[in-house]
């Protein structure tokens, strides 16, 4: 029995002693017997207490600190200026620790050495509140979180990481690539019609747009089962072509009926459609291959390792390379690109690779890799480091105007790497945009006294007072990372990406948006459509509660937007620099906007006639997520590009998958969550 005299807020056990903390002591009591070792007066900050390498550990005055077990004497100070980056505010889940480290919450996952070796910085992890990481049979286990920090960057998911291997990379050309049975045999590369569908959503640019025209007057066609989770389609030459992805198999059907024509089995999933041009099918693989095939039976032509080597992980229950390749590869002015890896801070980074089409032969080859023991990419830089951080996770490459994009990433067509400038604050810019908070396409953010804005400017300024000073003195200002790009279609969380997370977005803008939200802004949504005149946006969280984005299902039903092309998302200088603030809005209204009873899943313009697809948006009490999951069917509308109208609607008996409705030879052709296709027409 402990003395009972001394209320204990936190026990820990080791090393034959029971320690104890509470009000502003601490002290050891044998474990066998409960006698007082020694009691020290002392704050345990945090409610943290750990006991590894013979000390006890605890944080005091903010600094973490070692205590001798015998006496209880501070014997060590840990130093870990070097890997806390300051800004913004410490997460919300516990330190955790191994013999070697204290593993530390301030960004994500700092390893803090008690044995003297150096500390390591790992801002681009982080675990789930309250819970977080967890050190455990060899391995970190990292959590899914809900934050908004480093977006495009931050790691998603549930991840179990370990230490770097040291295994060689092999990025030479030796090796990588292997000839198929049809490599002799391909015929022409000649681009299709421009009524095909050829590659994920389009074309490079990723519009999701055709000028070739759909009717308003449609009916079902034909369907067939394929099984599985499938990918969008594309379509070419009367072939459409769908991956199924968790059975490593492409089809490809006869658009005309839907029979099948082929299929080809790869050694991995397969996460999109491929790209089709002429008499080849080019697509990359979950096993770090790039695979070309004949477009007439599937034969194989050739596959690349864009991998720099051999090696599998486990990744939702399946073997994959840790360097896997989306299987939408882009084609831009005769040469095929594609990307291998998971993230610039994973396993030696991103390689790019630019390829000949026909044969595979590696012409330019680039590697993205930002790892680095400390923050080496904020050293010299205007932005606050805890808002904004360099680096990528791999997504579907993007191309416009002679460049290809990727996240905050921009290169040229020789993947020559390119300068994008931060946006620093212009004291002559006085940008007015407008507050659309009362206009009937928004929604009143839920904000008692109007006064969240000056609210979140003053804690930054409170909480981080020298570091701001210092960007001040040297840059006139500070960034929270937003970047200087050219206009493209871009997503802070990655295009295959279903989740519709509420702080992340997808925007058709000349700038990496860094740090800002954006549900009031032009051009900018969780699904985009980008035509020759005006910008399509599902805006599903067109209100705010405080700090994130909201959406109340089966209220107002959710928010379609036609913005011109010029309308760019601006920043109102009262905003600029202030986090998670008003963000992104604009300077002009909409051209036209609709609320839809609609889950808008997909959506595609073709013509004149903007085409959109989802569950309806109700909530039955007795089954609340019902519409959610798919199971209440979807509804296909007809809306007029040009006004909004609405010219025709048709249920449909499933949901599609999301972004998997495309329009090719004057139909639409859709990939259901349970494994279908649909083909729409205009009636005959």
């Amino acid at each position: 029995q402990v003395d009972a005299e001394r209320p204990a807020a936190l026990m820990v056990v080791g090393q034959g002693r029971v320690l104890l903390a509470g009000g502003r002591r601490l002290w050891a009591v044998a474990a066998d017997s409960g006698k007082t070792l020694w009691s020290v007066k002392t704050r345990v900050e945090r409610g943290e207490l750990f006991v590894a390498q013979g000390r006890v550990w605890h944080w005091q005055q903010g600094r973490l600190v070692g205590r001798d077990l015998e006496k209880g004497q501070v014997v060590t100070r840990l130093e870990t200026d070097d890997v806390f980056t300051p800004g913004h505010h410490l997460r919300c889940y516990s330190t955790k620790a191994t013999q070697r480290y204290l593993i530390t919450p301030n960004r994500g996952a700092e390893f803090v050495s008690l044995t003297g070796s150096a500390n390591v910085q790992n801002d681009w992890i982080r675990g789930a509140c309250r819970y977080g990481v967890m050190p455990s049979n060899g391995l970190l286990y990292v959590t899914p979180h809900p934050c908004f920090c480093y977006p495009g960057v931050l790691l998603t998911g549930f991840n179990a990481l370990a230490t770097a291997s040291g295994e060689p990379l092999q990025t030479g050309r030796s090796g990588r690539l292997q000839r198929g049975p049809a490599y002799d045999e391909l015929g022409t590369l000649n681009p299709q019609p421009s009524g095909d569908w050829p590659t994920y959503r389009h074309d490079g640019r990723r519009t999701g747009a055709t000028p070739r025209a759909v009717g308003a007057r449609i009916e079902r066609l034909w369907q067939a089962q394929l099984g599985g989770r499938l990918t969008p389609p594309v379509a070419a030459a009367g072939r459409l072509y769908v991956a199924a992805k968790d059975h490593h198999t492409l089809y490809a059907v006869s658009q005309e009926d839907g029979r099948p024509l082929w299929r080809f089995v790869a050694d991995g999933p397969i996460d999109s459609p491929p790209t089709v041009s002429g008499q080849a099918v080019w697509f990359g693989c979950s096993n770090g291959w790039v695979y070309c095939l004949r477009a007439a039976d599937g034969g194989l032509v050739w596959r690349f390792r864009a991998a720099p080597t051999e090696r599998r992980i486990v990744a939702f229950g399946q073997l994959e390379s840790p360097w896997p390749v989306h299987g939408s590869v882009l084609l831009e002015n005769g040469v095929l690109y594609a990307a291998a890896g998971r993230s610039t801070y994973l396993d030696g980074g991103i390689w790019l690779v630019a390829l000949d089409p026909a044969t595979g032969r590696l012409l330019h080859q680039t590697r993205l890799d930002t790892w680095a023991r400390t923050r080496q990419d904020a050293r010299d830089k205007p932005f606050i480091p805890g808002y904004h951080m360099e680096g990528a996770k791999s997504d579907i490459l993007v191309s416009q105007n002679g460049f290809i994009y990727l996240g905050q990433y921009k290169f040229d067509l020789q993947l020559v790497p390119q300068d994008v400038p931060y946006v620093m604050p212009d004291p002559d810019d006085r940008t007015v945009a407008m507050d659309p908070r009362k206009e009937p396409y928004s929604a009143d953010d839920q904000e008692p006294d109007g006064q969240y804005e000056k609210r979140q400017r003053d804690w930054l300024e409170r909480t981080q007072k020298d570091l701001l000073a210092r960007l001040r003195s040297r840059y006139k200002g500070y960034s929270l990372g937003q970047r200087q790009m050219g206009l493209h279609l871009l997503t802070t969380a990655g295009f295959l990406d279903d989740s519709w997370f509420n702080r992340t977005y997808w925007m058709y803008s000349a700038s990496w948006p860094g740090y800002y939200l954006a549900h009031r802004a032009a051009k900018t949504g969780q699904l985009l459509v980008v035509g020759p005149e005006k910008t399509y946006a599902i805006q599903v969280y067109p209100s705010r509660n405080f700090q994130s984005p909201l959406f109340t299902p089966g209220e107002r039903g959710y928010l379609l937007l036609a913005d011109r092309n010029d309308n760019e998302p601006v920043l109102d200088y009262r905003t600029r620099g202030t986090t998670k603030g008003w963000g992104y809005t604009r300077m002009a209204p909409p051209e036209w906007y609709a609320w839809l009873p609609i889950r808008v899943r997909a959506m595609v313009l073709a013509g004149e006639h903007l085409f959109v697809v989802g569950p309806p948006d109700r909530v039955d009490p007795e089954d609340p997520m019902a519409t959610f999951e798919g199971r209440r069917g979807s509804v296909l509308r007809v809306l007029s590009a040009a006004d909004g109208r609405t010219l025709a609607e048709y249920p449909l008996p499933s949901a599609p998958v999301f972004d998997g409705l495309i329009a090719a030879g004057g139909r639409l052709y859709m990939t259901t969550t349970d494994g279908q296709v649909f083909c729409v027409g205009e009636k005959q």
